[in-house]
């Protein structure tokens, strides 16, 4: 996969699409070069972030969530954002301290911030180098 691709999916914040997220997630992982552990850990914290987002917006909230994956030589990032969606709040009550716990196990870089196109960042990087087209 060339490093300069970026593939964006945009989805209702539903439950049901988290399936088509973790697909496209273990898809891209495997392109990269990431081993089964790897793309497991990834999916795991891709829908726990998503499970979270969903849970922040309403019922009656038309807005959409945006998931950017970013290969690069020897990582993935994938980009959590949507309108309204504040990454620092998202993970701040005591119950959420387990699962910050988890993503911050399983990725090598986690990054809340407030910015609603990339309110959770999300790093894992292969241990690989050099290119793969």
């Amino acid at each position: 996969m060339s490093t300069n691709s970026r593939i964006v999916l945009s989805i209702p914040p539903k439950a049901e699409y988290v399936s088509l997220v973790r697909l496209t997630a273990s898809g891209v992982a495997n392109q990269c070069g990431f081993d089964l552990d790897c793309i497991e850990d990834l999916k795991v914290c891709v829908s726990e972030v998503l499970n979270k987002a969903i849970a922040a917006f309403s019922e009656e909230e038309t807005a959409a969530l945006s998931i950017t994956f970013e290969p690069a030589v020897d990582s993935l990032a994938v980009l959590i954002g949507g309108n309204g969606l504040n990454g620092e709040t998202l993970f701040a009550s005591e119950t959420d301290a387990f699962a910050l716990a988890i993503l911050d196990t399983l990725m090598d870089e986690v990054v809340l911030s407030g910015d609603e196109t990339a309110a959770v960042r999300l790093v894992k990087t292969t241990g690989k180098t050099g290119t793969d087209d």
